[in-house]
């Protein structure tokens, strides 16, 4: 019974997390905006299934919805050239965007070939304050509303100024720049098995004071891509802010 009473008040635990990342706190800005998402494929023997394309668009509605963002597939049109699956560079990318691309739209470019040559699963080139289309690379369709947050002015939560410290001390100066998101020790092209098994995070090295990091593998900007449950409140006030700030009539 003790055991029983234990695994109900994680799993509590756990639900009432999940409601923390979306829909907590009311007072949230409804921005009322809706995107449209430009499509591009690359023709390969083994091309992009549908479900996948509508997944990613699935995720970002659900991630963005807290704020009162949507987005909706408007065209997909295909590149008859496979160079363009394998996204080597940043040259071969802007050359890929500047051949298929819809304008004041999110232009969003299906590849299943390495991006960068890096073990990373997406990039993007535009943000939400210019007066021109976004254009986002991915690979797997948990990768488009993380590139999203990036368009809204987000970065991942392991980056930043320096190394952000477990006890949030330094959380405005480092990391990510906001404050209730916990330090990520995280490294872009590393492993992600180094760090998490199962949405569990393991890695067992400590900040400068000797503190065990505890991120939150569930936020969006993580590179946790089958954790993702949310963002945070300071997350979506920053969208907000930056969407309010941008050229909105681009949009």
């Amino acid at each position: 019974m003790k055991k029983l009473y234990i695994i109900f008040l994680l799993s509590a635990s756990i639900a009432l997390y999940g409601q923390d990342l979306h829909d907590k706190h009311s007072d949230l800005p409804c921005i009322n905006q809706h995107f449209d998402v430009f499509v591009h494929l690359v023709k390969i023997h083994h091309p992009i299934p549908k479900e996948e394309i509508d997944l990613a668009v699935e995720l970002a509605n659900k991630y963005f919805s807290p704020i009162c963002i949507s987005f909706e597939i408007c065209d997909i049109d295909t590149a008859f050239n496979y160079n363009y699956n394998a996204l080597y560079n940043d040259a071969l990318m802007r050359e890929f965007a500047t051949l298929y691309k819809g304008n004041n739209k999110i232009n969003l470019y299906f590849v299943s070939g390495e991006i960068q040559g890096l073990r990373i699963q997406s990039w993007s080139f535009g943000k939400i304050g210019r007066d021109d289309s976004a254009n986002i690379f991915i690979r797997i369709p948990q990768a488009f509303p993380y590139e999203l947050g990036h368009f809204f002015g987000l970065k991942s939560t392991f980056r930043g100024n320096g190394e952000e410290l477990v006890d949030g001390s330094n959380c405005k100066t480092a990391g990510d720049l906001i404050c209730d998101t916990p330090a990520d020790p995280y490294r872009l092209g590393k492993k992600t098995t180094d760090y998490v098994k199962g949405c569990v995070f393991y890695y067992n090295k400590t900040d400068l004071n000797g503190d065990y990091y505890q991120p939150d593998v569930g936020n969006v900007m993580s590179y946790y891509f089958a954790c993702h449950c949310g963002f945070s409140y300071q997350q979506y006030k920053k969208m907000a802010e930056n969407y309010y700030k941008s050229n909105i009539k681009y949009w």
